[in-house]
């Protein structure tokens, strides 16, 4: 029955993993069925998110909704810029890489808050010290959600500049690796 779901729903496109099946599976038991497409995003989001080893858990600052909206964040410039490669710092290794800098998307999350947002399941190791999530149809999703959230929260609607767009010493700037 639940590769008959699979086929009927369409969302064999998102197992590409053994745990994305496994994934996939736990919420068509838990939901006796497939589900649309948001309850399965919004289930392997949580899951992915919930997921860490014992080490990262030991070690975890951030509450799960931290997590995923900084994941919104993330997937918002990621989409807007067409860099799905993010990097937690340049190196002499990854200095020629195409992507964009952590520090530059989520400017109030410090440091080591933001390597723990890139280092859970929802990204996935891309060569040279970069990150990028899991699927672009996540990115997709949270991307979607991200800016529904923004313009649910700033009166008068959402400005996407206020993204990209940062205070300093000289005036506003936007961060070189977000251009």
């Amino acid at each position: 029955r639940f590769q008959s779901d699979v086929e009927r729903s369409g969302t064999g496109s998102l197992l590409l993993w053994p745990a994305d099946v496994r994934r996939l599976v736990h919420s068509w038991q838990r939901r006796g069925g497939i589900g649309t497409l948001t309850e399965i995003m919004n289930d392997d989001v949580a899951s992915r998110v919930d997921e860490v080893n014992a080490e990262r858990r030991r070690r975890a600052t951030l509450a799960p909704e931290v997590s995923v909206r900084a994941a919104e964040d993330l997937s918002i410039v990621s989409m807007l810029t067409r860099e799905h490669r993010c990097f937690g710092s340049r190196s002499t290794d990854n200095e020629r890489e195409t992507g964009f800098l952590v520090r530059d998307a989520l400017p109030g999350l410090p440091p080591a808050q933001a390597k723990e947002v890139i280092e859970s399941s929802l990204f996935v190791d891309d060569g040279e010290g970069s990150r990028r999530l899991h699927h672009r149809t996540a990115q997709e999703f949270l991307a979607a959600r991200g800016v529904m959230r923004l313009m649910g929260t700033q009166p008068g609607g959402f400005d996407l500049v206020s993204l990209f767009v940062r205070p300093s010493p000289a005036g506003l700037v936007i961060p070189a690796s977000l251009r």
